[in-house]
């Protein structure tokens, strides 16, 4: 819910100053970028956050399927195993996604039962 929140203050009328094509771009970016600025960036607890309530929340993980596809996710999913190759919880959601990309490719919904 924390990462939703996040792109809502993009998305989010008055927020910035920006135009609403900006708001677009801001909100595109922030829904492909925030993974990887805070793996990059290496802060204890904006990883926890990221980890918690992004690449294990499944509302997270299908609305970026359904925006960007199965590879943005993967990249999140690779850059945080980085930073924490023992993490078990992420290791297996990502052979979960890896496991499952025939099935998910064709019907997006079906990411619900892995």
């Amino acid at each position: 819910q924390y990462c939703l929140e996040v792109v809502g203050l993009v998305e989010s009328e008055g927020v910035f100053s920006a135009n609403t094509e900006d708001r677009k771009r801001l909100n595109t970016y922030a829904w492909k970028h925030l993974v990887i600025h805070a793996c990059k960036g290496g802060d204890a607890n904006q990883l926890e956050i990221v980890r918690t309530h992004c690449l294990l929340d499944f509302k997270w993980q299908f609305e970026k399927l359904q925006r960007f596809g199965f590879m943005t996710i993967q990249s999140d999913l690779e850059e945080f195993k980085k930073l924490h190759p023992s993490d078990r919880a992420v290791t297996l959601i990502m052979h979960a996604f890896r496991l499952s990309l025939p099935a998910i490719l064709q019907n997006p919904l079906l990411l619900a039962s892995q």
